[in-house]
């Protein structure tokens, strides 16, 4: 699995799981105490990496998708979408969504449009772009394009969430199988994800082994911590992303440093191999 490195706090370096996500900026934080790892993430053999899925971002011309008989049983359960994720949508639903994304303050509340200042990734003499919707932000991040400042990444993590769970839910099909709860993810489930395959914030010292517990203030949300990094888990949707025949879970990881302001978010798949569950990252793919 790939790393992004990022430079922040006193010269310290910190490398981050390449899962789609982008980097957050937010108040400092105290740090935080970690229980010792659950004896059932303690000693497992180490296996290789997880092969990311590649999805590509779309505007509202192109997150059209086949409809096939049982498609509308499944949902998606997303935080911070607007009005409509005060409950769970259907893929119908997701895919008529606006093209400018926006997030919803509360139930009843206004809408707050999203904008994003991006720049070009080697042409500094390029102008800048202040991206509104979903086709533009598609557009310029398959090209690699990237936020002006540390406050338009937070606004691009706004587009991710906003634009990508409709690319991703224009995949979506009926899956045939699955080992997944149909009630929705388990602890269980959670403990079959071996400990490499989180991601984290410097050097990987052993498999990084997660303390994983329910969230008892929202349904479908899981705190993942790991020496390194605080996580919130969104389960988000079952289905089959990956065109196998078998369910997957769709995913969305939040996450900040231990003891430190800097983070990232991004979507990922819980797909079952063998007697494990791995956590495989959604790539959006570059053009050309």
């Amino acid at each position: 699995m790939g790393s992004i490195k990022w430079i922040f706090g006193a010269g310290a370096a910190a490398s981050v799981a390449a899962f789609g996500g982008v980097t957050l900026i937010d108040a400092p934080q105290a740090p935080d105490a970690l229980p010792p790892a659950p004896p059932s993430m303690v000693g497992r053999a180490p296996v290789r990496a997880p092969n990311a899925l590649e999805v590509r971002l779309v505007g509202a011309s192109e997150k059209g998708a086949a409809i096939e008989e049982g498609i509308e049983a499944i949902r998606f359960c997303m935080p911070r979408l607007g009005p409509l994720s005060e409950r769970c949508m259907t893929r119908a639903e997701v895919l008529s969504r606006a093209d400018q994304p926006s997030d919803g303050v509360g139930p009843g509340g206004p809408k707050r449009l999203a904008r994003v200042k991006m720049v070009h990734p080697t042409d500094f003499a390029e102008p800048e772009r202040q991206v509104a919707t979903c086709t533009v932000f598609a557009n310029l991040k398959s090209k690699g394009w990237s936020p002006l400042t540390s406050a338009d990444r937070v606004d691009e993590t706004r587009f991710l969430r906003y634009c990508g769970l409709m690319s991703v839910a224009r995949l979506a099909k009926v899956a045939r199988t699955s080992i997944f709860t149909p009630e929705g993810l388990t602890a269980d489930e959670l403990a079959k994800v071996p400990g490499g395959d989180w991601p984290i914030f410097g050097e990987r010292l052993g498999e990084d082994a997660p303390i994983v517990a329910a969230d008892p203030d929202y349904p479908a949300v899981w705190k993942v911590d790991t020496p390194t990094l605080v996580m919130r888990l969104w389960d988000v949707a079952h289905a089959d992303f990956d065109e196998d025949g078998e369910g997957e879970r769709l995913v969305f990881i939040a996450a900040r440093a231990r003891g430190g302001s800097a983070g990232f978010a991004g979507f990922n798949l819980l797909d079952a191999e063998g007697d494990i569950i791995r956590l495989r990252p959604i790539k959006w793919q570059q053009a050309g």
